[in-house]
C-alpha cells in the first residue's frame, strides 16, 4: 500500500541498479530501459497521496500557495523549504508545478493558474533546475511530448532555468523538443542559447543530427545557428524583406525573396536588384525529371523517435507520394522544391528524390537520364547542403520534360 506523501510512486530495485551507474547512461548502459520502467510507474502518479503543500503545486492553485505560505505581516515565505524534494521520485516544487500542467484537467469551480504558481516558487527561492531520480528538471518536463508546456517553460528560462541542463540520460530540453517535433518549443530554447553541440549519452549531438529530427525542427535550428553567427540565407523566413509582413508571394525573377505588396518590391528594388540572379544559363541545370510513384518508406525523423522510444504517425505505414499530373503543356511557373540525394551509395538506378511544399509536384532526377547535370547537382548538395544530403532550390518547370532548377544559390532549410 502506498503512503501519503509518495504520491503512490515506487522506484523499483531494477532502476536502482540502472540509476547506480556512474556518469550518463547510454542504451547499451540500460538507458533504454530504464526509461521505459520510469515510464510506467510514473503512470501510478496519485495526487491524493501527496503532501498538502505538493498537492497544492501540482494543481497550480496560486492564490493557496501564497496563502498559507507568505505571512501577511512580513510578506516572507513561512512554507517548507524549496530546495528539497518530495515522494521517491525526488520530485522538486517546479517540476510538481509542470507534472500537474501537463495532466490536470482545468475545471471552471477550481481555477488554477500553473505560471503564476511557478513564478510564486522561483521569487521565493525555489531552484529552477532541481533534478528528479532520473536527472530531469522543470524544462525537461516541460519539453516532453505529447503534454509540452511553452508558457510554462519561458517562465522557468525567465527565472533562470539552465536551457542546457542534463538528465541521467544526457538530454537536454533541446533534445526533447526536437524528438516532439516541437517547432515553437525549439524556437523558445535557442533564444536563451541552447547549445547545438551537447551529445547526449548516446554520442547524439544536435549540430551533427538535427537533419535526423525532420525539416520543422530542422530549418528553425539552423535559421537559428545562422542568426548567431551574423549570417543570412535566401528565404530564411516568410516575411516580406521590406515591411517584415508575412507572405508566401516570391519576386517573380529569382523566387528568392518575399514580398507582401507589390509597393514593398517597388520600394525594395533598389536593394534587390544587384541580387536579382534570374533563371539564366550560367545560374541554373535542366534535368528531364521521372514522374510516378515514389515511396519515401518510413521518414528519418520517425525511425529516430521510434530508437528514443516516441511512437510517431509516420512509424505506422510507409509515406507514398503521387505525382499530380501534369499535362502535355503546362504552364510555367517557379516553386521551391527540396532535392534529397539517395541513402544508398551505389546501384545501377541512383535517382534524387526532388518534391514541392504541397507534394503536389513530385519526381525523380534519374543518373541515367541525366549523367552530367546529376553529378553537378550532387556536388552542389555535398558542398552547401544539409548534412550534405538535401538542399532546397528555386525551380521552373519549364515543361512536362524541363525541370529547370537554380543551382546557383542554395536556399535555406525549409519546412518540408
Amino acid at each position: 500500500m502506498s503512503l501519503p506523501g509518495t504520491g503512490g510512486l515506487s522506484v523499483t530495485q531494477e532502476m536502482l541498479d540502472i540509476l547506480a551507474q556512474p556518469g550518463f547512461i547510454s542504451n547499451a548502459m540500460g538507458g533504454s530501459k530504464l526509461r521505459h520502467l520510469f515510464s510506467q510507474q510514473s503512470l501510478a502518479l496519485n495526487p491524493e497521496l501527496l503532501s498538502p503543500f505538493s498537492l497544492l503545486c501540482f494543481i497550480g492553485a496560486h492564490d493557496l500557495v501564497k496563502k498559507v505560505t507568505i505571512s501577511y505581516c512580513d510578506c516572507r515565505w513561512h512554507g517548507p523549504d524549496l530546495t528539497g524534494t518530495e515522494t521517491p521520485f525526488q520530485l522538486g516544487y517546479t517540476v510538481l508545478v509542470v507534472a500537474g500542467a501537463q495532466r490536470v484537467v482545468p475545471r471552471s469551480d477550481s481555477p488554477s493558474d500553473y505560471p503564476a504558481t511557478l513564478r510564486l516558487l522561483l521569487g521565493n527561492g525555489a531552484p529552477p533546475d532541481v533534478p528528479n531520480v532520473v536527472g530531469m528538471s522543470a524544462l525537461g518536463y516541460a519539453c516532453v511530448a505529447p503534454a509540452t508546456k511553452l508558457d510554462l517553460a519561458r517562465v522557468l528560462l525567465e527565472g533562470g532555468a539552465n536551457v542546457d541542463h542534463q538528465d541521467r540520460y544526457g538530454d537536454t530540453a533541446l533534445f526533447h523538443a526536437l524528438m516532439g517535433n516541437d517547432v515553437p518549443m525549439v524556437e523558445l530554447l535557442m533564444e536563451y542559447g541552447a547549445d547545438l553541440d551537447i551529445c547526449e549519452a548516446n554520442g547524439m549531438c544536435v549540430r551533427k543530427s538535427v537533419a535526423n529530427f525532420g525539416p520543422e525542427v530542422t530549418a528553425v535550428v539552423l535559421r537559428w545557428e545562422r542568426k548567431r553567427k551574423g549570417e543570412e540565407a535566401l528565404l530564411d523566413d516568410k516575411n516580406c524583406v521590406q515591411c517584415g509582413r508575412k507572405t508566401a508571394n516570391q519576386c517573380s525573377a529569382c523566387h528568392t525573396v518575399r514580398y507582401c505588396s507589390k509597393e514593398c518590391q517597388k520600394s525594395h528594388w533598389r536593394t534587390h536588384k544587384p541580387r536579382c540572379q534570374a533563371f539564366s544559363t550560367s545560374a541554373t541545370i535542366s534535368v528531364k525529371p521521372t514522374y510516378g510513384e515514389h515511396s519515401l518508406g518510413i521518414p528519418l525523423s520517425a525511425v529516430t523517435r521510434q530508437v528514443f522510444g516516441i511512437p510517431t504517425a509516420e512509424s505506422k505505414k510507409p509515406a507514398t507520394f503521387k505525382c499530380k499530373p501534369v499535362s502535355a503543356n503546362p504552364t510555367p511557373g517557379g516553386m521551391i522544391i527540396k532535392i534529397q540525394l539517395p541513402f544508398a551509395k551505389g546501384g545501377s538506378d541512383r535517382s534524387m528524390f526532388v518534391y514541392n511544399r504541397k507534394h503536389d509536384f513530385v519526381c525523380s532526377i534519374k543518373e541515367t537520364e541525366n549523367p552530367t547535370q546529376y553529378e553537378e547537382i550532387a556536388k552542389v548538395i555535398l558542398a552547401k547542403g544539409i548534412s550534405g544530403a538535401k538542399a532546397y532550390f528555386a525551380a521552373e518547370l519549364k515543361s512536362r520534360d524541363e525541370l529547370v532548377i537554380k543551382t546557383s544559390e542554395v536556399l535555406a532549410a525549409q519546412p518540408f
